[in-house]
């Protein structure tokens, strides 16, 4: 009796596929810029504020949709958890390779640094106690 309950209850946590379903890859980067979008949000809210910016408008209009048919889509693509690891990496990834990429251009723009060279140590007690000892002072 068991089994069968876990069955049943398996198949009610399977999503229907949604009637407008938003292509994986395009799902991918639906996720991907919301979560870039909440990464300006909490490093600096005030820089979507600024720039009349609304992180939810921004995105159902970039991508035609409407939030019915993105939570239908997502709640559709999170119910296979295999394959939504496996969107959730694609993003990760596309996220650090964007990271890297704004790394070295940061530190391309970085003012170079002058070169300091190691000066030899003019230290005169160090001269006195060689002196003292009859070793001739070195430097």
């Amino acid at each position: 009796m068991c089994i069968v309950c876990f069955t049943a209850a398996c198949r009610h946590t399977i999503a229907e596929k949604p009637d407008d379903l938003i292509e994986q890859e395009e799902m991918v980067d639906i996720l991907y810029d919301i979560a870039v979008l909440q990464a300006f949000k909490s490093y600096n809210p005030k820089i979507l504020d600024d720039n009349n910016i609304n992180s939810e408008t921004y995105i159902y209009k970039k991508y035609g949709i409407d939030s019915l048919t993105f939570a239908d889509n997502h709640k559709y693509y999170a119910a296979d958890l295999a394959n939504y690891e496996k969107i959730q990496k694609e993003v990760s990834e596309r996220l650090k390779n964007r990271k890297t990429e704004l790394d070295s251009l940061i530190k391309k723009e970085e003012p170079k640094k002058p070169e300091i060279k190691a000066r030899p140590l003019n230290d005169s007690l160090i001269k006195a106690k060689q002196a003292a000892s009859g070793n001739q002072p070195q430097g």
